[in-house]
């Protein structure tokens, strides 16, 4: 099969810090590599995060030579929809996936001109007037158009249900995690005597830092690691003065490490070396960091929000709270971290929940089958009519009465 994922938010080339940057990034990594190693041609477009002028730029593939195929198309209005027709008119894929909502909007447009199968991902849904973070009013029309809309959990599928999206072209895909990267197995980084929670992920208003930082208060002897927001040494970052200052108030300020943007393979170390992986954010992400902690085998604490409430079994592999309750989060960690026992129980189970339902190769086979239905769907499978032959001369009684009704 062809399969053109598109984005237009994020880069999924870009390295943590730099501009494009976002955890969704790898999930679209995730994704194209797993459809790509099961034998199918893959090809991304996404924004360009080294600037908005950069040349439509064909690059190499994704995962080595047998890996998706990454093209950068400038964030301009207008070019991404025309570059996409005239691409499809020459060679057109099977079916399209566009993973974001302002990527949507010009696929669709393209998708439409050109004859292909759409399938459109949302990955939040918070206020009535916005689907995605935009203006709702084309994201509303673009849940009608598309062929089939994914949401990455049950929580978003009623969201989606809500806003008017057909109920018969919903689906539900989470997201996946490469469990041989994200292991307990392999270096972890040094630690001292204090309990350690770590937060990876965005410093924005919303991500729940803040949440994380206030919590902290009932956990006299715990440090928190901050992993995210700019590269280390780039001052001046409001999001980043605004936590420092946030910790200072809340008298934390010398048991919270902010570390900058850090690297994937040094993330992988830091989680292997938390008590508690803490995953605040207030609309649950695209749930990349819930999955990687319990693939890792370490205990979560999330925010009951978006994918985050489906991933985590509340008391099982984790615990979930209100989102936006610092004293209720700060209680969760506290429990946690005062009963080594539950720390190892939810670790295993953790880990045994992402090998069994989100390793790639799964959550691929689940995308796969969304796209048959979308081609299905635009292309309608007409079966031929089954044809009884006449019974030959001398045939037995019973063959002639099943001929007969039959016919």
């Amino acid at each position: 099969m062809r399969i053109h994922l598109v984005c237009s938010e994020f880069d999924v080339l870009a390295a943590p810090g730099r501009p494009g940057w976002s955890g969704r990034a790898l999930q679209v990594r995730g994704l194209g590599g797993a459809l790509a190693a099961g034998g199918h041609e893959v090809t991304v477009t996404c924004h360009p995060g080294l600037g908005s002028g950069t040349p439509v730029t064909l690059l190499s593939g994704l995962s080595g030579p047998s890996g998706p195929s990454v093209e950068h198309v400038p964030d301009v209005p207008g070019v991404l929809r025309e570059h996409l027709v005239q691409s499809w008119r020459e060679s057109p894929p099977d079916v399209v996936h566009a993973l974001d909502g302002p990527a949507g909007v010009a696929t669709a447009d393209a998708a439409g001109a050109v004859g292909v199968a759409l399938v459109q991902s949302v990955t939040a849904v918070t206020a009535p007037g916005t689907v995605d973070g935009h203006d709702a009013t084309a994201q509303d029309v673009l849940l009608r158009r598309a062929e089939r809309v994914l949401a990455g959990s049950d929580a978003q599928r009623e969201n989606l249900l809500r806003r008017g999206a057909p109920r018969s072209r919903v689906r539900v895909v989470p997201p996946g995690v490469d469990a041989e990267q994200w292991s307990s197995d392999g270096d972890s980084l040094r630690r001292g005597d204090r309990s350690r929670v770590v937060v990876v992920g965005s410093l924005e208003p919303g991500s729940g830092a803040e949440d994380a930082i206030a919590a902290l208060r009932q956990s006299p002897e715990t440090e928190l690691f901050l992993a995210g927001g700019p590269e280390p040494g780039r001052e001046g970052d409001p999001d980043l003065t605004r936590l420092q200052e946030l910790a200072a108030r809340c008298g934390v300020g010398r048991r919270v490490r902010f570390l900058g943007a850090v690297a994937q393979e040094n993330v992988v170390k830091l989680m292997r070396s938390a008590d508690v992986v803490v995953c605040p954010s207030r609309d649950g992400g695209c749930g990349a960091t819930v999955l990687e902690a319990m693939a890792c085998g370490r205990p979560v604490v999330a925010a009951a929000a978006g994918v985050q409430s489906d991933v985590v079994v509340d008391g099982v592999t984790g615990v979930l709270v209100r989102p936006g309750h610092p004293a209720e989060l700060g209680s969760a960690i506290r429990s946690v971290l005062a009963d080594p026992t539950s720390v190892q129980a939810f670790g295993i189970a953790g880990r045994d929940r992402v090998l069994a339902r989100y390793p790639w190769s799964r959550i691929a086979a689940s995308a796969l089958g969304v796209y048959l239905e979308a081609m299905g769907e635009l292309h309608p499978v007409v079966p031929e009519p089954i044809v009884v032959p006449a019974p030959e001369t001398g045939a037995p009684p019973e063959d002639r009465d099943l001929a007969a009704a039959a016919g």
